[in-house]
């Protein structure tokens, strides 16, 4: 059974614990703020974003619009990229919290600085791959994550 939970409860749920939801739009100058303040930032990459929103990687073997902003930020102003995931134990009564090492960036010599971004994205999302496969019944497909596609090639 699925059940529908609204944003407005989410945000709720992560203020109760000291999170706080910026809105991807006009968030820049926000989460420059927050990371002055040293303040951990978390972004959610397995979502569909627009063409213009995002780049397009591989998930799971298919293109799939990625926020681009991790990248972005992350080579802008040198913050270091620590994935994190949740999830429940056995007894599904308990989260486990898993930091993964962190992942440095990579400027690869030769690369044009959008495909540096789109490369660093791709090394992102591999992870999400990698926490995905762990635990594939509790990754929520409350989204159609491949919704945006490339548009088509003439040749």
């Amino acid at each position: 059974m699925f059940t529908y939970v609204p944003s407005a409860i989410i945000d709720l749920i992560r203020g109760a614990h000291g999170g706080k939801t910026v809105s991807r739009r006009g968030s820049v100058f926000q989460l420059l703020r927050l990371l002055k303040r040293e303040a951990m930032i978390g972004f959610i990459l397995d979502q569909n974003m627009t063409a213009d929103e995002g780049v397009f990687v591989d998930f799971f073997g298919r293109p799939a619009c990625t926020m681009s902003g991790l990248a972005v930020l992350a080579q802008r102003t040198g913050t270091p990229v620590v994935p994190v995931a949740f999830h429940r134990d056995a007894t599904l009564r308990h989260h486990v919290f898993t930091l993964f090492p962190e992942l440095p960036w990579e400027a690869p010599p030769g690369l044009a600085p959008d495909a540096v971004i789109r490369h660093n994205t791709q090394r992102y999302t591999r992870v999400i791959e990698e926490m995905i496969r762990a635990h594939p019944e509790q990754w929520i497909w409350m989204h159609k994550r491949w919704k945006t596609q490339p548009a088509p090639t003439t040749p």
